[in-house]
């Protein structure tokens, strides 16, 4: 799994905000900011990615939820060595709507595979067997 960090100084007024979309809080550390906080916002916590069964048979779902509004999103299998198999799904996403896909994988040959769930700044990666 792979985490993206932002870290900024928001006002105070936009505190309730950025919680309300799971941000974390921290202290400005300069003079200047003295009427601001700082925020670490762990942009991958609301999303999920999930894929059962494990391993991969002949028919496997693959689910994503994101917790916003994205304009583009790409879903893809990959194999071990990094080569794209399928883009499952490639559009825009809503947020907090759950998007499910039947992968057939009686096409797939033995082994490990990954799901790769890309948008924006953000990236899931979920490891079937």
């Amino acid at each position: 799994m792979v985490y993206s960090y932002a870290t900024r100084c928001v006002s105070k007024a936009a505190v309730a905000e950025h919680l309300s979309v799971g941000c974390l809080f921290g202290a400005c550390t300069t003079l200047s900011t003295a009427n601001k906080m700082v925020i670490e916002s762990d942009l991958n916590t609301s999303n999920t990615l999930t894929a059962y069964p494990n391993p991969i048979s002949k028919q496997t779902r693959v689910s994503f939820k994101l917790a916003r509004y994205e304009a583009r999103v790409s879903l893809d299998l990959y194999d071990v060595k990094g080569a794209k198999i399928k883009t499952i799904y490639s559009r825009g996403a809503k947020g907090n709507t759950t998007y499910s896909f039947i992968v057939d994988g009686k096409s797939i040959a033995a082994g490990s595979y990954f799901f790769r769930l890309a948008a924006r700044n953000k990236l899931k990666i979920y490891k079937i067997m």
